[in-house]
């Protein structure tokens, strides 16, 4: 399904949660493993795809939501996806957002898991690819994956009033900025407004990767709610001032985090 320049997908009676009563309209996908796309779900240019449910069950794909409009803007709001994966090759995304301009608002619910023990490291939720996207003031995002929950290689601005839950079983809750593959090559910036809640869990790796390198920062703005809990961690809450973190390009982990209230610049730079 290809959505056109200015076409729009749009459902009716939005409900979000995946508890209660269905009242939202739902696009079902299941695709076996002689499936031959990458993409089922396509967005060409200056699409809406909006209060609606998506639920698949996949064993052949790439990406199951890709936005694809380069120098075109996309609204992607209300949207709930629910997709188990398996039989899988190669990495999987929930929604991918290469070279495009993307607002993601309202009620962002996303569940990209898998149970085969050799790709659910490879199974991921959202993916900024060279794009640009921006996570405006009335968003909650809810991201659950057995890989990288949120995977930001472009620019990604989270607005003053966001609410994120970024959750990992089996890499990072969020990983921010790569240097192999050319990306380096790209700005990949991760700005990050005022008085944003944001919640990172990782179950198995360090809750953040954040990548030193040229043309890579890690923004924090003030007042920032930012709680985290990963191996190293059962859970640390920090409030933030104005600033741009770094760290090695192993990850964050829990005890480095802490160093954002004691101000240390090893990790946190006012």
């Amino acid at each position: 399904l290809t959505l056109k320049d200015n076409q729009k997908l749009v459902g009716t009676e939005y409900y979000t949660g995946y508890s209660g009563q269905e009242k939202f309209s739902k696009l079902e996908i299941n695709l076996s493993s002689n499936y031959n796309g990458d993409h089922p779900l396509i967005l060409n240019g200056n699409n809406t795809l909006s209060d609606i449910a998506i639920e698949g069950n996949i064993e052949a794909t790439k990406t199951l939501v890709l936005v694809n409009g380069t120098n075109k803007q996309s609204q992607i709001r209300n949207v709930d996806i629910n997709a188990f994966y398996s039989k899988l090759s190669s990495e999987i995304f929930a929604i991918t957002l290469y070279s495009s301009n993307t607002i993601l608002s309202g009620h962002i619910n996303i569940k990209s898991l898998g149970d085969d023990d050799s790709v659910t490291k490879l199974i991921h939720g959202i993916f900024c690819q060279y794009g640009q996207t921006e996570i405006s003031s009335d968003a909650v995002l809810n991201v659950r994956s057995t890989g990288n929950s949120y995977i930001n290689y472009g620019y990604t601005h989270i607005q003053s009033g966001a609410k994120l839950n970024l959750s990992s079983e089996e890499k990072y809750g969020l990983s921010n900025g790569y240097t192999e593959w050319g990306y380096d090559q790209y700005q990949q910036d991760l700005i990050i407004d005022d008085n944003v809640e944001l919640y990172i869990c990782s179950d198995s790796d360090p809750a953040i990767r954040n990548i030193v390198a040229d043309n890579i920062s890690f923004q924090f703005g003030k007042n920032v709610k930012f709680s985290y809990k990963d191996i190293y961690s059962e859970g640390v809450k920090v409030t933030s001032k104005a600033g741009i973190l770094k760290n090695s390009r192993l990850g964050i982990s829990g005890s480095g985090l802490r160093n954002l209230r004691t101000k240390n610049t090893r990790c946190f730079k006012i």
